[in-house]
């Protein structure tokens, strides 16, 4: 039975991951099969649902802050990939990313483009 509270414990955060990846507002809201692979993928991995929000604000502020546009639309998990690793690499300072959820709630309520 430990196997199997594994799996609920392990399907309950790849739930989790896709929540706030259709939630975000840079992405279409959409689900597809292949990001709930990647979701699994990276839960196997030992990736942590906060290491894959704190991946969708850095990169949103990537797209809006830093380039000074409006954010554009996410039509996959797999875009955030990039920022999963390198968060792997240097997670983030947990004031920063409060930081960024507040700066990033006021700049995002402007238009977004759908990107690829």
């Amino acid at each position: 039975m430990p196997e199997t509270r594994h799996s609920l414990e392990q399907e309950k955060q790849v739930e989790a991951m896709l929540e706030l990846y259709r939630r975000h507002p840079c992405t279409t809201g959409r689900v597809r099969p292949a990001d709930r692979r990647l979701a699994r993928d990276l839960c196997r991995a030992g990736i942590s649902v906060d290491t894959v929000e704190a991946a969708l604000l850095i990169a949103t502020a990537r797209l809006t802050l830093l380039r000074q546009k409006p954010a554009t639309l996410v039509r996959s998990l797999h875009y955030f990939l990039p920022v999963i690793r390198e968060l792997r690499q240097r997670p983030l300072d947990t004031d920063y990313l409060c930081y960024l959820r507040r700066t990033l709630g006021r700049s995002l309520l402007g238009g977004v483009h759908q990107i690829s």
